[in-house]
């Protein structure tokens, strides 16, 4: 029996695995777990070989790793294909080619346990992909692992990483995501600043509501550390915002200012495009350079977009949008950072 697809043309089969092999976001809730965003890309692989030829390369363009147990899945498979060049060269996939976006919620004590030959090729595969991608997304329990790369980045024995790629597209868009966020032990290191520097596009979902800043009651007072002045290349920086609280809510903010309830997350967005056309802001170029001539600011975007986020009213020069997902209602952390990982599909 012929194949329903040999009576369409090579580009509507395409256009259909490519739809059919996109991660689901829906799934990542429903009864197939978190695995089942994956499901149907891999039922595709298995068809034939032409399938998962088609297919491979939209389900690695995003990557979702949400248990520890992933990441050491996903470290094997990297290793797989060193094998797989040398038997069997067709099967082969370089994965830093097509792992665009990269999500991690969570690695504990991965690859730290030896240092035989497959364990630390392991890693240095990872590593490489993880400086690669295009838009690299951390949790608290994995940030870890750009603190260990940063650290290694200056031994001798890995040449191809420099101070100039770092500051270059790889990872230029960044997304934290915790309770909250220590900058200081990116900002301790020369490979960290030089980090930062390369970033375009950073996102912080921190949920830390407790407090705001003096000027806006819904924008956190941690912004106040953000280190604007080494963010070089800054032109889109979205920000968690506090949440409006009657004084029954109030009672539900945790420890760490999290805060569960019914009501959607939202998000201000402000970019340097949208500002070059916003009123005053020809103002603020004329005082960046008179600030900048002291050499004691940081890059003219990164200026302007935090002098707007602290003005009076940030709203006027941003975008605030919720966060696409189920509003968090749930107190476990699986269901809390599975809703993570949906805006970081979506967005």
């Amino acid at each position: 029996m012929s194949s329903p697809f040999s009576r369409l043309s090579t580009e509507l089969v395409l256009e259909i695995i490519s739809f059919a092999a996109s991660p689901e976001v829906d799934c990542l809730n429903s009864s197939y777990g978190r695995r089942g965003t994956y499901t149907s890309a891999l039922a595709l692989t298995k068809v034939s070989y032409d399938f998962r030829q088609a297919a491979m390369p939209h389900l690695l363009r995003t990557v979702v790793l949400s248990t520890s147990q992933d990441v050491h899945l996903f470290i094997q498979t990297l290793l797989r294909q060193c094998w797989f060049r040398q038997h069997f060269p067709n099967l082969a996939l370089e994965y830093k080619l097509h792992v665009r976006r990269l999500w991690c919620t969570e690695s504990m004590n991965i690859l730290y346990g030896g240092h035989d030959f497959e364990t630390m090729l392991g890693w240095d595969l990872f590593r490489d992909l993880l400086f690669n991608v295009q838009s690299l997304g951390l949790g608290i329990h994995s940030f870890h692992l750009l603190l260990n790369d940063l650290t290694n980045l200056s031994s001798s024995s890995h040449p191809h990483v420099t101070s100039q790629s770092l500051a270059s597209e790889y990872c230029s868009r960044i997304t934290f995501c915790g309770p909250f966020f220590h900058w200081d032990s990116v900002t301790s290191t020369v490979q960290g600043i030089q980090f930062l520097a390369g970033i375009t596009h950073l996102t912080l979902w921190i949920t830390d509501c407790t407090v705001s800043i003096p000027s806006h009651p819904r924008i956190p007072s941690w912004v106040d550390a953000i280190p604007f002045h080494l963010l070089d290349r800054l032109e889109h920086l979205e920000v968690l915002l506090i949440p409006e609280l009657n004084e029954e809510e109030l009672d539900q903010v945790g420890y760490h200012g999290e805060y569960l309830s019914p009501h959607p997350l939202e998000v201000l967005v402000i970019t340097l495009h949208s500002l070059r056309d916003s009123p005053g802001y020809e103002r603020l170029k004329e005082v960046y350079h008179r600030i900048a001539r002291e050499g004691t600011t940081s890059s003219l975007g990164a200026y302007v977009i935090e002098e707007r986020l602290r003005s009076s009213d940030p709203f006027a020069y941003g975008v605030v949008s919720p966060l696409r997902g189920t509003s968090r209602t749930a107190t476990t952390y699986a269901y809390i950072a599975s809703s993570w990982e949906s805006h970081f599909l979506e967005g």
